[in-house]
């Protein structure tokens, strides 16, 4: 349906054009509404750990820049729907096995499928009707929960990460559900400072202060944290 008028802080989006979540929907009963990748993509959106706010800056002020100190982090667009819609996608490494994943921050857990799952060499375990995954629009059970020792993409590395495996209706219908498919949440990323750039897509991560001496070349260490 589409509503006139729809104002985040100081922004403005004349005649959006919205849906409304399934009444049964877990997530209605605790929020209001989800903004979408189609929104957010109009900016650069900025998260501060420290501060823990969200900032929409201009595209191109975030674009125009090398930011020192931070780690860019290739995310690649995947369309869909006579609209365009996109989902966000970018690799990870898990036991040295790559495995593409969905950047999803609306999610509040990471998982994987059951083809990466097994790929990793994870036993089954029997599912409980109570034991379930819900999101804004579905209901899934959880077929395991396991804790991955390491996580890394590009030169970021995240550590005993728990991850759900669930066959969510997203890996079937836009990741081929054969193969090995994960979804990061947003507990992985708020632990850092980040900024999604979708003019040049990508995600730019700020290194962690006892990283910099290994993960950041000399010249750059001194400067950690600055944009520029």
């Amino acid at each position: 349906m589409d509503i006139s008028r729809l104002a985040v802080g100081r922004e403005v989006w004349i005649n959006p054009r919205v849906v409304s979540l399934p009444s049964d929907a877990v997530a209605g009963t605790n929020i209001d509404g989800i903004l979408g990748i189609n929104f957010l993509r109009r900016y650069a959106v900025g998260f501060s750990t420290r501060e823990r706010i969200v900032r929409l800056y201009p595209p191109e002020l975030v674009s125009r820049r090398n930011y020192k100190g931070w780690t860019a982090i290739p995310l690649k667009p995947q369309h869909f729907g006579m609209r365009g819609a996109a989902i966000y996608v970018l690799d990870i490494k898990v036991n040295e096995q790559r495995i593409p994943a969905i950047f999803d921050l609306g999610a509040g857990v990471n998982v994987l499928n059951w083809a990466a799952a097994t790929s990793l060499g994870l036993e089954p375990i029997a599912s409980r009707d109570d034991n379930v995954l819900s999101g804004a629009i579905e209901r899934t059970p959880i077929v395991a929960e396991l804790r991955i020792e390491e996580v890394t993409t590009e030169r970021v590395s995240w550590r005993n990460e728990q991850f759900m495996v669930a066959e969510l209706e997203i890996f079937e219908t836009l990741m081929n559900g054969d193969t090995p498919s994960a979804l990061l949440g947003a507990e992985l990323f708020i632990q850092r400072d980040f900024i999604i750039d979708f003019t040049r897509n990508r995600l730019l991560v700020r290194f962690a202060m006892d990283e910099v001496d290994v993960a950041v070349p000399e010249d750059v260490a001194t400067r950690t944290g600055s944009g520029q």
